[in-house]
């Protein structure tokens, strides 16, 4: 089991939302909160900015211990060539850059868990989506769900069936509800027993809903916000 997958992080924690080419404010944020650690929820890249400095930020990066890189929508099209997973902003010039850079995806995770009820991911784990591939949408069948998803990484990346990175109807794929790189907010469901913490779904202010141990922060506001976890809480701050 990866280190990144289960366990309290010492201190406090930082997760950023979708960076999309923001790498200075990424870092001019995490200058002002000095953390332990910081969690990205992935879309480091975009189509329309600057994405030499982003892969070349994204590379330096990766290589920081302290960082947790996860992937999003944005991500898995230039880690793999599975046309199903590209997205609208793929761009052949970003692959050339990424390649230059030297990125190091295999760095990038799916998931991690900041305690053992605080799951992060990129676009979120919809009970719909552990309903459709476990029957149930039980606590103990999501986190069965979402400990396969290093396998279904590698069958993604071969063109495997791979429902945990799947598009939605609602953002334009087969399935009925998309998988944690593409889940739509509108789509998502809370799993009881579990809170979460994704971004994908853009909207001016973050959107929560938290019932003790259930419930969700939809943190991406093109960084106008962030979240800061320390001592089992979490925190909304203001960019």
């Amino acid at each position: 089991m990866s280190d990144m997958e289960m366990g309290a992080q010492p201190g406090k924690v930082m997760v950023l939302p979708d960076v999309h080419d923001k790498y200075a404010k990424a870092e001019a944020l995490i200058a002002r909160e000095s953390p332990c650690s910081v969690v990205f929820l992935g879309d480091y890249f975009d189509s329309h900015e600057d994405h030499e400095g982003t892969a070349e930020w994204l590379a330096r990066s990766m290589a920081k211990p302290e960082r947790i890189h996860l992937l999003g929508n944005h991500d898995m099209h230039y880690l793999c060539d599975n046309l199903d997973l590209r997205s609208s902003g793929y761009d052949p010039l970003v692959l050339k850059d990424i390649q230059a850079a030297r990125v190091p995806w295999e760095k990038a995770v799916p998931y991690c868990w900041l305690d053992e009820t605080l799951l992060c991911t990129h676009a979120g784990l919809s009970a719909a989506l552990v309903r459709s591939v476990a029957g149930s949408d039980s606590e103990a069948d999501a986190r069965k769900v979402i400990a396969k998803a290093y396998n279904q990484l590698e069958a993604a990346k071969s063109g495997g069936d791979a429902p945990l990175f799947g598009i939605g109807r609602r953002r334009g794929g087969p399935q009925e509800t998309g998988g944690i790189t593409w889940c739509d907010y509108a789509e998502f469901e809370d799993i009881v027993g579990i809170r979460q913490i994704f971004g994908h779904t853009r909207d001016f202010d973050v959107r929560t809903r938290i019932v003790g141990d259930t419930g969700h922060y939809c943190i991406d506001t093109e960084l106008h916000h962030y979240a800061v976890y320390a001592n089992g809480k979490v925190v909304i701050k203001t960019a």
